[in-house]
């Protein structure tokens, strides 16, 4: 079975997804109304179940890390908002089927209700079962090469399977696209300085939460 990590997804978020199914055979002018709100639902999911929540469940993160995320999370919804309603808003029938197969790809079983699942490499689950175990023993401290490395492979998994994949399915005008990749750009940029940040300023206590904030989130 596929290793992934998952953040939980809203129950607004697979109410709409519902709906967004319900239409597309049907009228796929409802459809496109939507799979907007879907977006930018997934979006609002994402930066909660994963940006804010990084510092929320490490609460001894610096002001630098803290204003760090504040930041990236502004930029990402920012961002993706102005993408969903550019691309979302001109889905065409293929499109909203494409649409419905990645939402059906993304939410799966998790705690007691559903959440957003990207899969991740061996490596990188190896990496979060090891920081796990430094956490436990009182050692993320010395081995902050381990946690860095780990928390930049799942933020590199998160944005291809959260941000670049939905829009590579889509059949979108030069503009768009471009606006895609600056935006991916952008996004990957403050997202890896953050995590550097937390992890250099952050003594044990920190780097052992920032270490459970990833196995909370990892399923076998």
């Amino acid at each position: 079975m596929t290793a992934r990590f998952v953040i939980p997804a809203s129950t607004r978020l697979v109410s709409l997804t519902a709906e967004a199914r319900a239409a597309v055979p049907h009228d796929l002018g409802r459809a496109k109304k939507v799979f907007v709100a879907v977006g930018n639902q997934y979006v609002d999911d994402v930066v909660d179940g994963l940006v804010l929540a990084f510092v929320a469940e490490s609460g001894g993160t610096s002001d630098r890390t803290r204003g760090l995320v504040q930041t990236l999370a502004g930029l990402i919804k920012s961002v993706s908002h102005a993408l969903v309603g550019q691309a979302f808003g001109k889905l065409d029938a293929a499109g909203s089927q494409a649409m419905v197969g990645f939402m059906d790809e993304r939410l799966v079983p998790f705690r007691d209700g559903m959440g957003l699942g990207v899969p991740i490499e061996p490596s990188i689950a190896a990496g979060i079962e090891a920081c796990n175990r430094l956490a436990d023993a009182g050692q993320v401290s010395a081995d902050r090469h381990t946690l860095e490395h780990t928390l930049v492979g799942v933020i590199e998994r998160a944005l291809d399977g959260h941000y670049k994949k939905p829009f590579a399915l889509l059949d979108l005008g030069f503009l768009v696209r471009k606006g895609v990749d600056v935006g991916y750009d952008a996004i990957r940029k403050g997202a890896l300085s953050t995590v550097r940040t937390a992890v250099e300023d952050g003594d044990e206590r920190t780097l052992a939460d920032l270490a459970r904030f990833l196995g909370a989130r990892y399923v076998r």
